[in-house]
């Protein structure tokens, strides 16, 4: 049984090429399951770029070629995916009803105990439900 929030076909490979399409798209949405299938398909390459990384750095000397090489390709994938994971952390807030300006809780995440704190705090918002623009005009009218 398939159900729209569980797509099997493509698990992670069309979150992940939306997560490269929408780089720059800081006004959409972006639905719970493919936010996380995207950050576990980022998290894997960074996590492979970098045992290759250290592999090669590990088994050859500092100046070879090839460990620069493939220590100029981990640096350049961190900083490529940098705007993209910020624009979908974004998307991400606001599909699940919170303000995008939370996401300034990432520049706390360098303060020590705070950046424990501001991530968590972020995990949860992740976390939440996508929220529906009925149920924001209701919650408004509620409100009145």
């Amino acid at each position: 049984m398939q159900t729209n929030d569980l797509r099997t076909d493509r698990f992670f490979i069309d979150p992940y090429i939306s997560f490269w399409k929408n780089s720059f798209n800081f006004g959409g949405r972006t639905c719970r399951i493919d936010f996380w299938q995207s950050t576990l398909a980022n998290l894997f390459l960074l996590a492979l770029l970098g045992g290759v990384f250290g592999y090669i750095a590990e088994k050859s000397n500092q100046t070879d070629p090839l460990t620069t090489t493939f220590g100029a390709i981990f640096v350049l994938y961190i900083f490529a995916s940098l705007i993209p994971s910020i624009s979908m952390q974004v998307r991400r807030l606001r599909d699940s009803g919170k303000s995008p300006l939370w996401i300034f809780l990432l520049i706390i995440n360098m303060i020590p105990f705070l950046g424990l704190i501001s991530s968590i705090a972020l995990f949860v918002m992740y976390c939440q439900p996508s929220r529906t623009d009925s149920n924001r005009q209701t919650e408004s009218l509620e409100r009145r």
